[in-house]
């Protein structure tokens, strides 16, 4: 589903720049897979939280509250929101955040800690063609962090400011075009854990659906949206993951002549 977020000026922790950021975005009600709900905000907004996810029939039978189909009909597999972003060239958005925790309580499924589930990140324009999308942060994270260039050698990039689309979904769902053709590949090395173009056989189109469109569990999520970190909290972890490795260099080359604010 899309939304829409607030944003303020805000200091980050230690290492990380000052940005004009908003306050927690939660969603209301159930956020669209297809049509977005706008955060009707003209600054960048600095967190979105929401939940994915289908209770089982017993369960709504019940009077259970917070999941089930979303607004567009359908298993709630994905949200979109639409979002202003204001830095573009410093632009990230992550669902690893191991500083904020969630709870979530359903009937015999009590979870606490940060985003505790395979997640998939994406960036469309307003008319839904594919920007940016990332599957895992690395062979051993498998949530979602999107950087402000693709790393696939497409060149697709978060160009200018302005009001784009922000979409969390499953690790196992993507969305597609008419004819159910995927507008991201992650065929190509290093597969997953790239930040991808819109290279997938419906690239140049926008997506219409979310496949495979099945039931899933329950899970809350949160975005971490915020500029590059500078410097790194640890020598060489330029993305803040917690790992030292390719992804350090893209992310520094995607900064490369900007500033901390």
């Amino acid at each position: 589903m899309f939304k829409h977020a607030a944003v303020t000026l805000i200091a980050f922790g230690s290492g990380i720049g000052v940005a004009a950021a908003g306050p927690d975005w939660t969603e209301v009600g159930d956020a669209g897979k297809v049509n977005a709900q706008i955060v009707p905000f003209p600054v960048q907004p600095q967190f979105i939280s929401g939940t994915l996810g289908d209770f089982p029939l017993a369960l709504l039978d019940r009077g259970a509250v917070g999941g089930g189909n979303d607004s567009d009909g359908g298993p709630d597999v994905a949200d979109v929101y639409e979002i202003q972003v204001e830095f573009n060239d410093e632009f990230i958005a992550t669902t690893y955040d191991p500083s904020f925790t969630v709870t979530l309580e359903v009937e015999g499924d009590e979870r606490t800690g940060s985003t505790n589930f395979d997640t998939a990140l994406w960036v469309f324009r307003q008319d839904r063609r594919g920007l940016l999308g990332n599957n895992d942060i690395s062979a051993t994270n498998n949530r979602s962090r999107i950087l402000p260039i693709a790393t696939d050698g497409t060149g697709s990039r978060i160009a200018a400011p302005g009001r784009y689309l922000i979409a969390v979904s499953y690790g196992d769902v993507a969305p597609v075009s008419l004819g159910g053709l995927p507008l991201f590949s992650f065929s190509n090395n290093p597969g997953s854990t790239q930040v991808s173009g819109p290279d997938g056989a419906g690239g140049s189109n926008g997506f219409v659906a979310w496949s495979p469109n099945t039931l899933h569990p329950i899970r809350k999520y949160r975005i971490s949206i915020r500029p590059t970190p500078c410097p790194a909290h640890c020598a060489g972890d330029a993305n803040g993951d917690g790992v030292v490795s390719f992804l350090d260099i893209t992310s520094v080359l995607a900064a490369w002549n900007s500033s901390c604010r």
